[in-house]
């Protein structure tokens, strides 16, 4: 049975529009059928059944728009004026936009309510899809959809149809996508190739900056006099609307270079959370109302570069929303190749012009279509970034806190230092919450709260973070009442000049005080580089503050990792972080409200874990600080909660499980059910393995004893950033390497430049992997230094199942293990 992914929308009562004939349009014309007949539309959704895609489709029926949705971006007198040419017969409401009786203005109502139909069903889609795993991205069919409509829209004012428009299907849905799913979609792009340049669009939305609008069309095309490159928007919109006009005779070339070098480039900038695309099939090389020369095979191309923006940018997000094209030839091979690539499935259908649209002369780009596109792609650079866009910095304090979760900690902090709730004292102590978070923020007496500004980020999406935190609804809701601070999603913390270009900060403010899954290895790297990443949006007097539990700082090497770009640790004493000052924040790692401090974490802890806030700055440290050197500050504990907090000591528990086939004893039965399994049932050590035979291996460099070969190799990797490997039982990756050299392959190992990670290669690069077998390909070295940064990413929130035993998972990489597990346990049977 065939998957079904994508969302179609089409009804039957489209083709009952009536645009009347061109007699009517055009004086001294016998009459003859119109433009914009039904014969286009049908074709293309006759095409589709017969192809055998409509298998591979969601179909939905499309619902009547109510007046108030209509009222979105058109004025009330324009609805009733298309109203009441439906119930007299039929009349003109606007250039070239007829409405004939019988029915008219529910059939525009209809086309309107298959768009609104169409994102709906995207939107809510995505919030059930989202946890799939990144790698899985470019097979989420479900949040691409087709609106095949009709009328079209894309010309229609606010207060006027215009060119066979009646209403603006696509704004209308842009609209509807603001006010209706407000927590998922904030920031809306539209493109537009139809041949002739969307106005209707882009003057409903000319003076916004939430709605990005960009149309790639035939210059002095219709509407004359509209779609220069130098409409850039105006007021708050102003930047955010961006004209390509191509010359009459483009072809594929010119279509192709203006993707590449403008319109993905501007996608990238805005960084919107859904694209809506005006789909017009009129620059097709048979098209009677344009004179350009795309094919099939070039619409192919352009969806398939839209699909790869959504996929990277919005999650996938993607509605075409059909406007013109009236060659009923053409039409339906091109829009069959836009929904093969929406559906992710391609038919045995061909295009019978291809081979002459290929023949065709001056396909390829020409030098007036290259300075046409140069000169747009300068507007591109203008197009404020999804940080920059509203980011005030002239005379204000500015505060980054990184990774904030569900935001609790970012509403505790505006809570104390922006509403009555600061004038409160603290418990048990003689100062107000508003002096206790200032003085934890190190925040000038001299800066007045109204100077304040705070930017709080985390690594997760919006949608995300609805589906992993409940409360982050409402913990929002309240944020939103703050002028003064700011959320922003998808930010990564080594990696800020993405989103903070040229942008510098008085204190940057990463808060992790719980213990949670460690990486100990994974979390040096990333430290590194935060640290590099923060130095370089870091006030010459500003500070970096990092909450970490205790042992944390030691574990991830702190002090060594904030030197490699010039930070040093600002006191040797260190300060405990007391989360009785931060009224309402909650340290918790789900929806179950679980926190990190369970018991679990505690099992080798005596009471409360303690956390303790680290400051480094940019100028040179009191002396040459280790993490060893740092002592509890009791003088500012002090001033925090009263007194000062004891060291934690640990204690030893008492093994009270032992294996019944070594007598080896374990702390949990966890413990023992893995060594079990792993020992003594898939025999992970040989056949032979006693407990007593333990191979005791010695790192050179630190004379640490490991068990075997792997893991040896593992941690001088990851410790000492080395390569070398040596003996037969080093693991795959030596085997894979002993099978290069064979072939006179010898792969590059070369460390990160920032945290000295030693990966391989920067010739090579790993291109399948799964269960041991490794497939090496050329690649270039930039590949090695962008990868890297992508593997340091935390792949989690995901909703992945193993394939074999469907466990299901949240986290990569415990599915990585599991997977491992599986394979192992399938290779032993």
């Amino acid at each position: 049975m065939a998957t079904k992914g994508c969302v179609y929308i089409w009804d039957d009562k489209y083709i009952e529009h009536n645009s009347g004939n061109l007699s009517e349009v055009i004086p001294f014309v016998e009459p003859c059928r119109h433009w914009e007949h039904p014969d286009t539309k049908s074709r293309l959704h006759n095409i589709v059944k017969q192809s055998g895609l409509s298998d591979y489709l969601k179909h939905k029926t499309p619902r009547l728009a109510t007046v108030t949705e209509l009222c979105y971006v058109h004025s009330s007198d324009y609805v009733e004026k298309v109203q009441h040419a439906d119930k007299n017969g039929g009349a003109f409401v606007g250039d070239e936009a007829y409405v004939k009786g019988e029915g008219g203005f529910d059939i525009a109502c209809l086309s309107v309510g298959g768009g609104l139909e169409a994102v709906d069903a995207i939107v809510h889609s995505s919030k059930q899809d989202k946890n799939l795993d990144e790698c899985d991205i470019s097979s989420k069919t479900s949040c691409r959809a087709y609106a095949l409509l009709r009328p079209p829209g894309h010309h229609a004012t606010c207060t006027e149809g215009m060119g066979f428009c009646i209403f603006n299907n696509v704004a209308i849905a842009a609209e509807h996508c603001l006010r209706v799913h407000s927590d998922v979609i904030q920031r809306i792009a539209v493109v537009d190739f139809d041949v002739h340049h969307g106005n209707g669009t882009e003057s409903i939305f000319y003076q916004r900056s939430d709605v990005f609008v960009l149309s790639l069309h035939q210059d002095g095309n219709y509407p004359l006099n509209s779609g220069s490159a130098q409409c850039l928007g105006e007021g708050n919109g102003m930047h955010y609307n961006l004209n390509i006009p191509l010359p009459p005779g483009s072809g594929s070339g010119a279509y192709r270079y203006a993707f590449e070098e403008a319109v993905c480039p501007a996608l990238r900038k805005y960084k919107p959370d859904i694209i809506l695309v005006s789909c017009g099939f009129d620059a097709s090389l048979f098209d009677p109302l344009g004179r350009m020369m795309l094919s099939s095979a070039d619409y192919r191309w352009m969806t398939q570069q839209l699909v790869s923006c959504a996929n990277a940018l919005c999650g996938g997000r993607l509605v075409y929303f059909h406007e013109g094209g009236y060659s009923e030839i053409y039409v339906p091979f091109c829009g069959l190749a836009v929904i093969e690539e929406l559906a992710d499935h391609k038919t045995n259908v061909s295009d019978p012009f291809q081979d002459e649209a290929d023949s065709w002369k001056y396909q390829e780009l020409t030098l007036p279509q290259k300075q046409i596109i140069e000169e747009v792609k300068k507007h591109v650079q203008d197009i404020p970034s999804y940080t920059t866009a509203v980011f005030e910095t002239d005379g204000l304090w500015n505060c980054l806190i990184l990774g904030d979760g569900n935001f609790s900690f970012s509403l505790a902090v505006a809570s104390c230092l922006f509403s009555r709730q600061g004038n409160q004292v603290v418990e048990g102590q003689d100062q107000t919450f508003e002096q206790a978070v200032k003085k934890f923020m190190r925040i000038p007496e001299h800066i007045p709260n109204a100077k304040i500004r705070i930017t709080s980020t985390s690594f997760d999406s919006s949608e995300e973070l609805h589906e992993k935190y409940p409360e982050f609804k409402d913990i929002k809701r309240q944020l939103d009442n703050f002028k003064q601070i700011r959320l922003l999603h998808q930010v990564n913390a080594w990696q800020l000049q993405d989103n903070f270009p040229g942008i510098t900060f008085d204190l940057i403010l990463w808060n992790h005080p719980h213990l949670g899954v460690e990486d100990f290895r994974l979390h040096r790297f990333l430290m590194a580089h935060f640290f590099h990443s923060s130095a370089r949006h870091l006030c010459d007097s500003g500070h970096v503050s990092v909450t970490l539990v205790e042992g944390q700082e030691e574990r991830w090497d702190l002090v060594a990792q904030a030197k490699r770009p010039g930070i040093g640790l600002h006191s040797l004493k260190r300060r405990p972080f007391v989360d009785n000052i931060f009224p309402g924040y909650i340290c918790k790692r789900n929806k179950n409200s679980q926190s990190f401090k369970n018991t679990k974490t505690k099992l080798h802890v005596q009471g409360q874990m303690n956390s303790y806030v680290y400051f480094f700055q940019k100028e040179e440290p009191e002396q040459n600080m280790n993490v060893g050197d740092v002592v509890v500050n009791t003088t500012e504990t002090s001033d925090l909660q009263g007194s000062s907090t004891p060291k934690v000591e640990k204690v030893e528990p008492s093994a009270q499980y032992e294996c019944r086939s070594c007598a080896r004893k374990f702390l949990t039965m966890r413990g023992l059910q893995t060594h079990t399994r792993q020992v003594h049932e898939l025999k992970k050590y040989g056949t032979d393995w006693t407990p007593d035979r333990d191979e005791k291996l010695e790192c050179k460099y630190c004379h640490r004893t490991y068990r075997d070969q792997q893991a040896l190799w593992q941690h001088t990797v990851s410790k000492h950033g080395t390569y070398e490997i040596s003996g037969p039982s080093a693991g795959p990756l030596e085997e894979e390497l002993e099978r290069l050299r064979k072939l006179d392959i010898n792969p590059e190992f070369i460390p990160c430049d920032i945290c000295g990670q030693v990966s391989f290669c920067s010739r090579f690069r790993k291109r399948f992997y799964s269960h041991f077998e490794l497939v090496i390909e050329a690649v270039p070295k930039v590949w090695h230094e962008n990868q890297h940064l992508e593997m340091l990413k935390p792949l989690c929130g995901m909703k992945a199942s193993c394939m074999v035993c469907e466990k299901v998972f949240i986290e990569h990489r415990a599915m990585m293990q599991h997977l491992n597990f599986c394979a192992l346990k399938n290779s032993n049977q």
